[in-house]
């Protein structure tokens, strides 16, 4: 029996997709109807690859979107991602050029949502390919709008559209892939994906490494700054996209002041802009140790140098847990039910540690019957400080 909560999530849900089905009809349909789709001469096979959520979903498309470069060889390739991981993108070399996708002020801005649909409509895409498995509107209306010739995407599931508006939406796809398998982490799903549109095997694809991101230059001046040593010092990330799904901060004030009184490791609080006030608060809760809060202070470049010249990650399931995966860090997550299995946990389990408390409700979707999330905040203190214990000793 659905509780209020539940029935208030569902709510929220529906009228999300309606909103974004009513921007689809009042921005996209007028502006393909408006703006001709322009070829050019010059560069004959353009190729848009995308994804339209949260930088922790495209870490994990990497991979797949290397291989795409690789197979689509001799197209200009152009890559719409998530603001904060375009840098990322840039240094991995994922395209010709990269495109930032600001979600939010896509959904919120019509201006903004208007001039990036003009913007991809222009831009005369030969083939258009959409990664998101959970489908929505947002990622629809892009290869609506495009116009490509080919017009790629998952079948996927109802996760964040409606399945009316999906059967809308399914014809602007020239193909749709369905997935074999309904339960399959998210990082074998995207090699799915690109071995049924490229037949390809997924045994030629594999996790992307990463570790030439860690610039040894720019990491030597940044620990000066901030007077650290190297693996002597914690990074703590406690934030997240979502703010229900952060571990409660006084759970992170014990878990700083035991490594500090336990193993003498100062720690570093880092986070996305807007974050700020979460990093004040928490080192307010520290009473012997003194982390230092550098939130909204560096680039995610410099945030990644940090992690990976640190002793251990301790981290909320959110990009930087991802990040710690594919650098091979030594990382500890408090991990969710909500979509348990689909992107974590996974990794070296010598190295990454995932803690949850498995609950009778987990892989709801985040549909969550209880007022907050139950599955997070009862994770114990006492199972994080065990699996830190081993990692550092």
């Amino acid at each position: 029996m659905s509780t209020v909560f539940e029935f208030s999530t569902r709510i929220k849900r529906i009228l999300s997709y309606s909103f974004q089905f009513v921007e689809f009809l009042l921005i996209g349909l007028p502006v393909r109807a408006l703006f001709p789709r322009r070829t050019n001469s010059d560069v004959p096979n353009k190729i848009l690859v995308f994804r339209t959520d949260a930088i922790g979903d495209f870490l994990l498309s990497i991979s797949a979107i290397q291989r795409l470069k690789h197979l689509y060889a001799g197209y200009h390739h152009v890559l719409l991602v998530h603001p904060a991981a375009a840098q990322l993108a840039q240094s991995l070399d994922l395209g010709d050029e990269i495109w930032e996708f600001h979600r939010e002020k896509f959904i919120k801005n019509p201006f903004y949502h208007c001039l990036l649909l003009i913007k991809i409509r222009r831009a005369g895409f030969h083939t258009a390919i959409c990664l998101n498995y959970s489908r929505e509107i947002l990622g629809d209306e892009v290869i609506f709008v495009s116009g490509a010739n080919e017009r790629i995407g998952w079948n996927g599931n109802t996760s964040r559209i409606s399945l009316i508006f999906k059967r809308f939406t399914d014809r602007f796809y020239t193909k749709l892939v369905s997935s074999i398998q309904k339960q399959l982490h998210e990082l074998k799903r995207n090699f799915e994906f690109v071995s049924q549109i490229t037949n390809c095997s997924d045994e030629d694809l594999h996790a992307a490494p990463i570790n030439q991101l860690i610039t040894r230059s720019e990491s030597m001046e940044i620990l000066q700054d901030l007077g650290l040593t190297r693996r002597r010092y914690c990074i703590l990330v406690p934030g997240s996209r979502i703010r229900k799904k952060m571990w409660s901060l006084s759970n992170f004030a014990q878990i700083i002041e035991w490594l500090h009184a336990e193993f003498q490791l100062r720690t570093v609080i880092i986070g996305s802009k807007g974050e700020e006030g979460i990093g004040r608060e928490l080192s307010n809760q520290c009473i012997v140790a003194q982390p230092i809060s550098v939130i909204g202070q560096i680039s995610f470049q410099e945030s990644i140098n940090l992690m990976g010249n640190s002793s251990v990650v301790v981290t909320n399931d959110n990009a930087m847990a991802h990040i710690a995966v594919l650098l091979d860090l030594n990382m500890v997550s408090v991990l969710g039910g909500g979509q348990f299995g689909r992107f974590a946990p996974y990794g070296n389990p010598e190295r990454q540690r995932w803690v949850f408390t498995k609950l009778d409700c987990y892989n709801c979707d985040w549909v969550c019957k209880y007022s907050h999330y139950k599955c997070i905040q009862d994770v114990p203190v006492e199972a994080v400080k065990t699996e830190l214990r081993s990692l550092l000793s």
